[in-house]
């Protein structure tokens, strides 16, 4: 695949959350340079515990991996390290230094030409506009119920039906996509394959190859489909884990069984990334405007 997993996510409903974060996470480490490994096993009292390490760090990544690797090898004071705790993974990802995450895979997006900056910032314009004037309106309609109006009810209804007007900019604002046309195409050229990962994840068609299920999952975890994919995996009877990952156990079942334990609570280590991304990942793929694929 030529489109890096992440991009390929941000394509199908232009909203970055931590599921490409985590995508771009797989993608290195089956490049060799991430290493996950089981630290702990469950205990009744406690989950399994895991750790990431940082293997190797080439010079020609993509802006958007060293700003990941950024984040989740070097604290906030500044220090560099090669292995984390995933269970601590969620105390670095807050909102601030998540940011130079989603501004790289943006700006390669625009470097790409994926973006439309005009599209774009018609969006913005909407938004705002929509915002201002439901703003406004609150107090106003406020105000003529308090002291009432000679004019009756009607400037109320007039509040109200710009009000709506408002609403209603501020809804589509956040519907307008912001691909270019070269963009559009992209997405829509990926689309059959971002199905193909959703169904296969579901179970509702095969994979021709099981070698798929390593090679794709960064793909899948991107379109939000990780958990789905790697227990499709298992229920296949496929249950090789990827050479990146170590489990405690030399049980080929077992450790399918513990690799997607580690999925999950990779899953789950977004921290702000998950939280933040949670609201605009809703009005994104409202207005996706076209779907993307890797």
């Amino acid at each position: 695949m030529d489109l890096p997993p992440a991009l390929a996510g941000w394509l199908f409903n232009q909203t970055i959350s931590w599921q490409h974060g985590l995508a771009t996470l797989f993608n290195l480490a089956e490049r060799g340079l991430i290493r996950i490994e089981e630290t702990a096993e469950k205990k009744w009292y406690e989950s399994n515990q895991f750790d990431v390490t940082l293997l190797n760090r080439p010079s020609n990544l993509r802006p958007h991996e060293n700003a990941l690797l950024d984040l989740l090898f070097t604290d906030k004071s500044g220090a560099h390290y090669d292995t984390i705790s995933m269970s601590d993974m969620g105390k670095l990802i807050t909102s601030s230094r998540w940011k130079k995450f989603t501004e790289s895979l943006e700006g390669e997006a625009e470097a790409q030409g994926l973006i439309s900056r005009e599209a774009k910032e018609r969006g913005k314009r909407l938004m705002i506009w929509g915002g201002v004037l439901m703003v406004l309106l609150v107090p106003l309609a406020a105000v003529v119920l308090l002291l009432g109006s000679p004019f009756g009810f009607w400037p109320l209804l007039l509040a109200g039906a710009i009000f709506m007007v408002g609403l209603f900019a501020l809804l589509f604002g956040a519907t307008v996509s912001p691909l270019s046309d070269r963009g559009a195409k992209l997405a829509e050229t990926f689309d059959p394959f971002r199905r193909f990962l959703d169904q296969a994840g579901k179970g509702k068609i095969d994979v021709p190859d099981p070698a798929y299920y390593e090679a794709y999952l960064p793909y899948a975890t991107a379109f939000g489909q990780a958990q789905p994919w790697v227990k499709q995996q298992s229920k296949s009877g496929y249950n090789v884990v990827p050479a990146y990952f170590r489990g405690l156990s030399d049980d080929g079942s077992a450790n399918m069984v513990v690799f997607i334990a580690a999925i999950t609570a990779a899953n789950n280590s977004g921290g702000s990334a998950s939280a933040s991304a949670a609201g605009a990942a809703g009005a994104g793929a409202a207005g996706g405007g076209a779907s993307g694929a890797g």
